[in-house]
């Protein structure tokens, strides 16, 4: 990302009077990414269980 540069000038009578406003280049921090994996109980007479996860990760 680059910074952005906008110009301000005031004029009055034979004053003239120029502000630079920079606004600095933002970036992004990401948090560590958190996974969850949730199942359930597989029974004890056997069979098989489909896991579901989901993720999240944070910036700002």
């Amino acid at each position: 990302m680059s910074s952005i540069v906008k110009q301000i000038t005031v004029i009055s009578g034979s004053k003239t009077q120029t502000c630079n406003l920079t606004q600095a280049a933002g970036y992004y921090t990401y948090a560590n990414p958190v996974i969850t994996i949730t199942y359930s109980d597989i029974p004890a007479s056997g069979g098989s269980v489909t896991p579901t996860y989901s993720f999240t990760q944070t910036y700002g």
